[in-house]
């Protein structure tokens, strides 16, 4: 069963909700509730870990042909880096 209330806003003033979350009652007491704020994170911070990760983040900015793996790419780009031969 799903039920849809409308609360005021300074009910709710000083817990920071924001369009999207999820409110839980964990305990309902007499005088007061319990609640859990459930937020999705909706920005995950970029891998900055490989130059792998870097070639499959950046989408039309490397043209690969069909003969050209993104490891092969990867390789070129830390030949380049640390003038290496190729």
């Amino acid at each position: 069963m799903v039920t849809t209330t409308t609360i005021p806003n300074e009910r709710l003033a000083g817990l920071d909700v924001q369009q999207g979350d999820i409110l839980q009652i964990l305990v309902a007491g007499e005088r007061e509730f319990v609640v859990r704020i459930e937020r999705s994170d909706r920005t995950t911070p970029p891998d900055r870990g490989s130059a792998a990760a870097w070639v499959r983040s950046a989408r039309g900015l490397v043209p690969l042909t069909a003969d050209v793996t993104p490891d092969e790419v990867r390789m070129d780009f830390y030949a380049s880096k640390y003038d290496l031969p190729r």
